[in-house]
């Protein structure tokens, strides 16, 4: 997952490139819009965590989001990048 200054986010969740946007920040929540096939907006719950040598990690959770797709993307990678990452 790559997030640009603007808030545009480019991630691959291994079937393909996604073009999401992260907007509406506030210190615990921000909105998404995106991928095209969504409308509206999604919001989530953030927080940064230190993972060692990992680096950190954007962890989500959602808050409310009516597209699927978004949940599963946001979520997956997400949890993808937890679980490839040591403890």
């Amino acid at each position: 997952m790559v997030v640009g200054p603007r808030g545009n986010v480019n991630f691959s969740n291994g079937a393909g490139w996604y073009h999401t946007k992260f907007s509406h920040f506030t210190a615990h929540r921000l909105s998404i819009s995106g991928p095209r096939s969504c409308s509206g907006t999604g919001t989530y719950a953030w927080g940064i965590r230190y993972r060692g040598f990992m680096g950190y990690q954007l962890n989500l959770r959602k808050i409310h989001d009516a597209c699927k797709l978004r949940v599963n993307l946001m979520i997956e990678t997400a949890d993808a990048y937890r679980r490839a990452s040591p403890a």
